[in-house]
C-alpha cells in the first residue's frame, strides 16, 4: 500500500493510501504522543458520509 503524507500529526491531518483492492482513500490522521514512554499512536478514520469510509471498511 501507497501512502502520500499530507499531515504533520496534527488533529486535523490527512493522509490518502492507494489501495490495491479498495483504491486511493483520504483518512484523517490524528496522533496522540506518549512523552513519558516516547510514543506516537497513530489514529485513522474516514469521515462520516463519505465515500471513503465504504472503502475503508474491508481493510
Amino acid at each position: 500500500m501507497e501512502q502520500s503524507r499530507g499531515g504533520t500529526g496534527r488533529a486535523d491531518a490527512h493522509e490518502t493510501f492507494r489501495h490495491p483492492a479498495v483504491g486511493e482513500i483520504t483518512l484523517d490522521c490524528d496522533t496522540l504522543t506518549l512523552t513519558d514512554r516516547d510514543q506516537h499512536l497513530v489514529l485513522y478514520s474516514a469521515p462520516r458520509g463519505s465515500r471513503d469510509i465504504n472503502a475503508s471498511k474491508p481493510l
